[in-house]
């Protein structure tokens, strides 16, 4: 049987700090369902990001008027 896509144990694939990821630990919801969506670049591999980074990545996204 594969791996989980949402590994308790993953890492982030931007800087590499442990990602704590709420669904593979149970629960219901995860805290990055609170931070607006984004689209993920087509080459990368589906990964969590850890919190900062999805941050970042975020603020990236963002338009600039």
């Amino acid at each position: 049987m594969p791996a989980p896509l949402h590994d308790k144990s993953s890492r982030c694939p931007e800087c590499g700090t442990a990602v704590k990821c709420d669904i593979a630990a149970g629960k219901s919801q995860c805290w990055c369902f609170e931070l607006p969506s984004i689209a993920l670049p087509s080459d990368q591999k589906a990964a969590c990001l850890c919190k900062p980074c999805l941050e970042k990545r975020i603020q990236r996204a963002k338009p600039t008027i």
